[in-house]
């Protein structure tokens, strides 16, 4: 049988106590566990935290755990963003698959064994998804209901995330990285690239990840302006949001048509998926209202119908949508009415 590895790619600032927790779910998880030695690892990436708390946690765990299971990388400078952690701890990745995890989140118990069992049993596998859950066991962002289960494109897709399994052999050979100049949606983007090529995708369910739901260490973070980027009501990062909205977009229409996909599974993923979490989940409509530039705000809207207007969207998404709860958005950004597309 095959043998997998896994690495787990943290990126963090400013985070002590919650990164401790998130580091210990993994390696305490597997320790004096021979049979797991050299399969797994784990890599933080540290966005230059300034809290002498999260130093002292970053040097404290370097001593505690062998550089052969844990990796503390510290960035040279502040990015501001997740982007540049993950990339970086990519760059350190020498197992089959890599799994992002937040600092703020942790894996459940027994989670790293069992996946890398599946692993093994699946060596097809590119890409895991599996159950999202609050600390309390709510269901967040992916619920999955079977044991297991394989998917295809247009029902992976209809979750972005990138706290998922991916191959990285995969990732390296399409170029994969995260892109750095965008401010949000950077990990919307990843994902949905690595999808449009991937061969082998599933969904795994149980109890393997859990969100942060509280507030703790995470304020000191949001005080040094480092989530802050995240706030849509504000004129300045509306306007940054909506912009990356039409990136992730633009970048996703351009990455589907290079895939090697049927043109209805086409027509069904841009109208059913990426328009979706377009003017749904990202909240595009709501959000190109709150830029208090008009001009800026004309132009972003501009911008989305040019690109609606391409070959890469198509008459036929455009009919297709018709038939969607966005047939009214989709028609008012193709006849350039502002005003009807911001009261849709």
């Amino acid at each position: 049988m095959p043998v997998s590895s896994l690495t787990i790619a943290i990126p963090t600032f400013n985070r002590s106590e919650l990164l401790q927790r998130c580091v210990e779910s993994v390696l305490l998880d597997v320790a004096d566990r021979p049979d797991l030695e050299g399969r797994v690892r784990v890599v933080v990436a540290d966005d230059l935290s300034t809290s002498p708390a999260a130093v002292d946690t970053l040097d404290a765990l370097r001593k505690r755990f062998s550089s052969d299971r844990l990796e503390v990388v510290r960035l040279p400078r502040h990015t501001g963003g997740a982007s540049t952690p993950r990339n970086t701890a990519l760059d350190h990745v020498e197992t089959s698959h890599v799994f992002f995890v937040d600092s703020d989140d942790y894996v459940g118990r027994g989670s790293v064994e069992r996946l890398l069992g599946i692993l093994d049993e699946r060596p097809e596998l590119d890409y895991v998804a599996v159950n999202n859950v609050s600390e309390a066991g709510r269901a967040r962002e992916l619920t999955i209901a079977t044991d297991f289960e394989e998917v295809d494109l247009l029902r992976a897709a209809t979750s972005l995330s990138c706290k998922r399994i991916f191959r990285t052999s995969t990732v390296n050979e399409l170029g994969l990285r995260f892109d750095e100049s965008m401010t949000v949606f950077e990990d919307f983007q990843f994902t949905f690239s690595f999808l449009a090529h991937a061969k082998q995708l599933a969904y795994v369910g149980g109890h393997d990840y859990y969100h942060f739901s509280g507030h703790g260490d995470i304020d000191a973070a949001k005080e040094d302006g480092h989530l802050s980027r995240r706030d849509h009501t504000h004129g300045y990062f509306a306007h940054h949001r909506v912009a990356d909205g039409i990136r992730f977009l633009e970048h996703s229409l351009l990455e589907l048509s290079a895939a090697e996909v049927d043109e209805d599974v086409r027509i069904r993923v841009v109208t059913e998926v990426l328009l979706h979490r377009f003017l749904k989940v990202m909240n595009m409509q709501r959000t190109l209202g709150f830029v208090n530039n008009r001009s800026r705000q004309r132009g972003l809207f501009r911008a989305l119908r040019t690109l609606l207007m391409s070959p890469l969207f198509g008459k036929e998404c455009a009919a297709a949508a018709e038939e969607t709860a966005y047939g009214t958005h989709v028609q008012t950004i193709l006849d350039d009415d502002l005003e009807g597309f911001l009261d849709a």
